[in-house]
C-alpha cells in the first residue's frame, strides 16, 4: 500500500499510528511540539519497499517484540513492522547512515521482456563511462547530472533487474531515484520496482 501514497502522507500515518498506539512519546520542544521521529529517505511514488527504517524516541522500556505488536495494531493492515530495535541516542540519523539501496526491477507485463533484453540494459550500464540525468537544484536550475558513480552494481536474475543506487546524503555521489534510471533505458516499460535493502558507506546492510 505504501507505493501509492507520497512521503508526506506516510509521515502522517505514522504520527497517528503513534498517538493510536499508547505508547510514551518524547516530544519537540517549542510553541508546536511534535513526536520525535524520523522517516530517513523519502520513498518515491509507485516504488515498493520491504525495508523503511524509522527512527522514535519514547520513554517506555518495553521489549522489541511488544513494541512491534502494539505498533502492527494501529497500522494499517498492509503495513506491518518486521522487526524493532533499540538503539544508542546518538546514533546517527537514517538519511545519513543509509548511503546504498538496493532494488529490484520486474516488468508489470510479463514476458514483455526477456532475460536477454535485460542483461542488454546491464551491458549499457556496466560498459557506460558516463550516465547522465536531468536534475533540478534547489534554485530551480536544470542542469545535467553524471551517475555512473551512483549505480553501485547491477545484476540479471529470475528476469529481474537488481542494482544498489545511491542514496541518503553525500557531496561527492549524487543520490538518484530507481524509476529515474531505468527510465533511461526503457521508458515505454512499467516496471514493478520495490527497495529491498539499505547499506551504510561501508556497505554493511542497516
Amino acid at each position: 500500500e505504501m507505493r501509492y501514497i507520497s512521503h508526506l502522507d506516510w509521515q502522517n500515518t505514522i504520527i497517528k499510528s503513534l498517538y493510536r498506539s499508547g505508547l510514551s512519546l518524547v516530544f519537540s520542544q517549542g510553541f508546536n511540539p511534535s513526536p520525535k521521529f524520523s522517516l530517513g529517505i523519502a520513498l518515491p511514488i509507485f516504488v515498493e519497499s520491504e525495508c523503511e527504517l524509522i527512527d522514535i524516541e519514547i520513554y517506555d522500556n518495553i521489549e522489541e517484540k511488544n513494541l512491534a505488536e502494539k505498533l502492527n495494531k494501529v497500522l494499517p493492515s498492509k503495513i506491518r513492522i518486521i522487526n524493532a530495535n533499540k538503539i544508542d541516542k546518538n546514533t546517527p540519523a537514517i538519511d545519513i547512515m543509509a548511503q546504498w539501496a538496493s532494488y529490484s526491477f520486474e516488468p508489470v507485463i510479463e514476458g514483455i521482456l526477456q532475460n536477454k533484453d535485460l542483461l542488454y540494459i546491464k551491458e549499457v550500464i556496466s560498459s557506460s563511462n558516463e550516465i547522465f540525468i536531468e536534475k533540478i537544484n534547489k534554485k530551480g536550475i536544470k542542469k545535467l547530472v553524471n551517475i555512473k558513480q551512483s549505480i553501485k552494481s547491477i545484476e540479471v536474475e529470475e528476469n529481474k533487474l537488481q542494482m544498489i543506487l545511491k542514496t541518503g546524503q553525500s557531496e561527492e555521489i549524487p543520490s538518484v531515484k530507481p524509476d529515474d534510471v531505468i527510465s533511461l533505458y526503457r521508458p515505454d516499460i512499467n516496471f514493478k520496482i520495490i527497495r529491498k535493502a539499505f547499506y551504510d558507506k561501508d556497505m554493511n546492510k542497516l
